[in-house]
C-alpha cells in the first residue's frame, strides 16, 4: 500500500479520528441470556466534506455514510467507521503513521490480542495461577462430567479444545484424569439457562483497564 497514502490517512486520523472502546451489556442486562459484557473496538471519522471519508472507505472497507448535522443550520456530516477485527487491522497497518492518537491505536490492538483463544479459556489462567495442577486433586471423565452436568463425550471434547486440563490417568483407571479444581470453578460460572460460562475474570479486569485507558487517553489527549 502507498506510504504516501498511509500517511496522510494517518494524519487525518489524527486530526479528526476517534479510537474508542464500546462497552457493550445489552446481552447481559437486558436480554438476560449472556453473562459477559461485550468490548469493541471502534474507529471513526466525520467532516463536512466527503472526500476523506470516501478515501477511507474505497482504502480499507468498513462503513461509509452521511450524519445530521448537531446544530440547526449545520452542514450534514459525511462519516466513515470500522469495528472489531477490521479497526484492529487499520489500527495495525496506520500505527507507523500515527502521531498524535498512536497510544489509543495501541489500546486497540491490545483489545484485539484478548480474544486470542487461550485467554478467553478458564483453564488458562487456571493454569497460570496453578503451575502445579498436576499435583492437585485430579478426578475421572465421569467424575467431571457429573460435577458439570456433561456428557463424556463433551468432557472428552473440552479437554481436546483445552477447555479442561486432563493428563494420562494411572493404569487400571479412567483417563484422562481432570483437575477438580478448574472443573469446580467451571461450574460455580456455568449460566444456569444456557450453560455458557462468564469470562475468566482475569479476561474481565484486562478489558476493563483497556477501556477506562481509552477513555483517559481520549480525555487528556495524551500524545
Amino acid at each position: 500500500m502507498n506510504t504516501e497514502i498511509l500517511s496522510y490517512l494517518a494524519g487525518c486520523m489524527d486530526c479528526d479520528g476517534c479510537f474508542t472502546i464500546h462497552k457493550d451489556k445489552y446481552a447481559m442486562k437486558i436480554r438476560g441470556d449472556a453473562k459477559n459484557i461485550v468490548y469493541q473496538e471502534k474507529i471513526a471519522l466525520k467532516q463536512v466534506y466527503p472526500d476523506i471519508p470516501q478515501l477511507f472507505k474505497n482504502t480499507f472497507g468498513g462503513s461509509y455514510w452521511i450524519a445530521k448535522s448537531y446544530t440547526k443550520n449545520g452542514r450534514p456530516l459525511y462519516c466513515w467507521g470500522a469495528s472489531c477485527r477490521i479497526a484492529a487491522h487499520i489500527c495495525e497497518i496506520l500505527l507507523p503513521y500515527l502521531k498524535l492518537k498512536k497510544e489509543q491505536a495501541k489500546v486497540i490492538l491490545e483489545l484485539r490480542s484478548t480474544h486470542s483463544k487461550g485467554y478467553v479459556q478458564q483453564a488458562y489462567w487456571y493454569k497460570q495461577a496453578n503451575p502445579t495442577w498436576q499435583t492437585d486433586k485430579l478426578i475421572t471423565v465421569s467424575e467431571a462430567a457429573k460435577i458439570l452436568g456433561m456428557r463424556k463425550d463433551s468432557v472428552l471434547q473440552a479437554i481436546r479444545n483445552n477447555t479442561l486440563l486432563g493428563i494420562p490417568g494411572e493404569p487400571g483407571r479412567e483417563i484422562p484424569r481432570i483437575s477438580k479444581g478448574l472443573v469446580i470453578q467451571l461450574k460455580a460460572i456455568r449460566h444456569p439457562i444456557t450453560g455458557h460460562t462468564s469470562r475468566p475474570q482475569e479476561l474481565i479486569n484486562w478489558r476493563e483497564r483497556l477501556y477506562w485507558d481509552m477513555r483517559r487517553l481520549n480525555r487528556v489527549g495524551l500524545i
